[in-house]
């Protein structure tokens, strides 16, 4: 029998929101011992947007995370 323990850190989180093509969207920063860790847009906004503007869920989110990687770098 083996048994292993296994660690778990939870990110801090932190909501944010960033000015698109498509007006502002949310998006959702985590950090862990004050270094960001992952950046990503609120799913949901991100549907809403497509379906207003009748665009592909995906080119919405593409364009979003590269205003992120602007953002972010």
């Amino acid at each position: 029998i083996r048994i292993n323990k296994i660690d778990r850190a939870i990110l801090d989180r932190e909501m944010k929101e960033i000015e698109t093509i498509y007006g502002k969207v949310p998006i959702k920063i985590g950090s862990y011992k004050g270094k960001v860790k992952s950046i990503k847009p609120e799913y949901e906004a991100l549907k809403r947007i497509a379906n207003k503007k009748n665009l592909p869920l995906k080119k919405v989110y593409e364009t979003v995370m590269k205003k992120i990687c602007q953002y972010s770098g």
